[in-house]
């Protein structure tokens, strides 16, 4: 018979066997398990986390492509509204252009108007002055003024009522007015007073006896052409005056003419 403590003994010692028997086939069965199952899950995991990660890195790639594009067309329509613009200012200046160039046009017609209308009053004042010839002075007054002035006194006016009545008689005639100064003062200040003293017979003969102004022809001559010496008083008298004379063309430079002759018969 096996005494109790040694059975005892074999019956740990088999326990202890059969526990590291079972725990060396479960570790084994664990790492099977592991490598069967837990490996290949692990693995897939893994592969769909890159997944997502390069799928990250497309959106993001996608992403700033997009943009781009969006900065391009913005680009292209930004270049596109000014070239609308660039076209739209080429056109207005095309319409400006052919504005100038149709008024250039009118202008150019107009200007031959002119120069046509120009030639022709050309011909009359030719005519006029080829005719000039024709004309014979018929009257010659002397009109006076008083130092310095130009007013017309009583006896100048008297002068001036008698060369109008003999305008009345004629046709054609035309008057010279010449107005003259003494030497006092400076000459610039006495041909400004000569034109005024002639002024002055002009609008008494066209304001108070209507005669037309194209047939005057007014001039102021200053100290030039005096009629006396200047060194007396009687002189510079004399030579504060304006001369008018009136000529006439046809029939009635004739008759006044023979009137005048006549007269000093």
């Amino acid at each position: 018979m096996i005494p109790d403590i040694l059975r005892s003994s074999l019956t740990l010692s088999g326990t202890v066997v059969l526990g590291a028997s079972l725990i060396a086939a479960t570790g084994c069965a664990t790492k099977k398990h592991v490598r069967t199952t837990i490996q290949p899950i692990e693995q897939k995991v893994a592969t769909l986390e890159q997944k997502d990660v390069d799928t990250a890195k497309e959106l993001e790639e996608l992403d700033r492509r997009t943009s781009k594009a969006d900065e391009t067309a913005k680009a292209a329509q930004q270049h596109a509204q000014e070239a609308m613009t660039v076209a739209q200012a080429a056109n207005e200046v095309a319409k400006a252009s052919g504005q100038k160039a149709e008024d250039a046009l009118l202008q150019a017609a107009a200007g031959k108007k002119l120069a046509e209308q120009g030639f022709s009053r050309l011909d009359v004042v030719e005519r006029q002055i080829l005719g000039i010839d024709q004309y014979a002075m018929t009257a010659n007054e002397t009109v006076f003024f008083n130092f310095g002035k130009e007013t017309l006194t009583p006896e100048a006016k008297e002068l001036l009522d008698g060369i109008a009545g003999k305008m009345g008689s004629l046709r054609r005639y035309v008057v010279e007015v010449q107005g003259y100064t003494d030497t006092s003062g400076s000459a610039n200040a006495n041909l400004e007073l000569s034109r005024r003293r002639a002024e002055a017979v002009v609008r008494y003969l066209t304001v108070e006896h209507k005669v037309p102004m194209h047939r005057v022809s007014v001039l102021g001559m200053g100290e030039d052409a005096p009629m006396a010496d200047n060194k007396s008083s009687k002189g510079r008298k004399q030579n504060r005056r304006v001369e008018v004379r009136l000529f006439a063309s046809g029939d009635g430079a004739q008759q006044s003419a023979q009137a005048r002759t006549t007269s000093q018969q």
